[in-house]
C-alpha cells in the first residue's frame, strides 16, 4: 500500500541535494535514515526555500485502498527501526500472517513484530501497530486471556510511571505485584544484561532481597514494594509541598527552611 521515503529514492535524493545536503549511506548528510518527517528540523533550515525545497519534507502520500469489512485485511504502521534489520515490508506481512494462525491478540503480535526486528540486529527505536478491519471489541471480551508482557520498571520513582504500569497490569487482567515478579524473573534468566536492565535488576534487591522463587508471599513482596513506592512518593511530594507554602507565603530563605526540614528529619541531606 505504501513506498517507503528513503534518502536514495532518485526523487528524494535530487531533493535532498539541490537542498544543499548529501546522502551518504542510504541516509541524509549520513545520519537521518527517512526522508519525510514531520520532526528533525535541523534538516528544515533552508530559508531560501518553501516548505517542500527542504532536506527533510513531511509531505505525506495518500493511498486509497478497498477492504473488505470482516475479512482478514490488516494494516500496519511501523516505525523505520524495524525495517532496518533485514526484515523487508513483504517479510513483516508475512510474519504477521503466520502469527495470526495461532494468535488473536494483537498487542501480543505487534511485540512479536519488534522482538524479530531487534533479533535481526536492529538497534533503533522501534515500534509497531497492527490494525484489523473488524468488530470492535472490549478487552473485557475477547474470547482468549490477553498476554501482557511487562515491560522494564525503568523509572519506579516517577507516579505517572507506576500509575500506567499498574494501568497495563490491570488491562490484562493481571496485579502489579504479579507483574513485577514476572519482570524480576526475566531480568534474573537473563544471561547478559545491558546496563539499564542491570541497574533495574538491581533496585529490585535494594532494601532486601526477594523470596525465593515458589516461596509464599513472593507476590505479596513485589506488591508491597510497589506500593511502598507510592508511599515513599507521597510522603516528599508532601514535604516539597510545605516547603513551597513556607517559602512563597512566609519568605523564610531557603537555607533556613532546608535547616529546618533536616532537624525535623534527621539524615536527610
Amino acid at each position: 500500500m505504501t513506498e517507503d521515503h528513503k534518502p536514495n529514492n532518485e526523487k528524494e535524493r535530487i531533493r535532498i541535494e539541490e537542498c544543499g545536503g548529501r546522502v551518504e549511506a542510504n541516509r541524509v548528510d549520513g545520519s537521518l535514515a527517512v526522508s519525510r518527517a514531520f520532526g528533525d528540523k535541523d534538516y528544515k533550515t533552508n530559508t531560501a526555500g518553501g516548505q517542500l525545497e527542504q532536506k527533510v519534507i513531511a509531505l505525506a502520500d495518500v493511498t486509497h485502498t478497498e477492504v473488505t469489512f470482516g475479512s482478514d485485511d490488516f494494516a500496519v504502521l511501523c516505525c523505520d527501526g524495524v525495517f532496518e534489520s533485514n526484515f523487508e515490508n513483504e517479510e513483516v506481512i508475512e510474519f504477521i500472517k503466520n502469527a495470526l494462525q495461532t494468535k488473536s491478540d494483537l498487542s501480543e503480535i505487534a511485540g512479536d513484530v519488534c522482538r524479530e526486528a531487534i533479533e535481526r540486529g536492529s538497534r533503533d527505536n522501534i515500534s509497531c501497530v497492527i490494525v484489523q478491519f473488524k468488530p470492535g471489541m472490549d478487552y473485557a471480551s475477547l474470547p482468549t486471556p490477553l498476554t501482557v508482557v511487562p515491560g522494564p520498571f525503568a523509572a519506579p520513582k516517577n507516579a505517572n510511571f507506576r500509575k500506567v504500569y499498574q494501568l497495563m497490569a490491570e488491562r490484562g487482567k493481571r496485579t502489579v505485584g504479579d507483574l513485577l515478579e514476572e519482570r524480576y524473573d526475566t531480568l534474573a534468566a537473563m544471561a547478559k544484561r545491558n546496563d539499564e536492565e542491570e541497574e533495574e535488576f538491581k533496585f529490585f534487591s535494594e532494601a532486601s532481597a526477594p523470596p525465593a522463587k515458589g516461596t509464599e508471599g513472593r507476590t505479596k513482596w513485589f506488591k508491597d514494594l510497589f506500593e511502598g513506592l507510592s508511599t515513599a512518593t507521597t510522603a516528599q511530594n508532601d514535604q516539597m509541598e510545605r516547603f513551597e507554602y513556607l517559602q512563597q507565603r512566609m519568605g523564610l530563605p531557603v537555607s533556613l527552611l532546608m535547616s529546618l526540614m533536616n532537624e525535623s528529619n534527621p539524615g536527610t541531606e
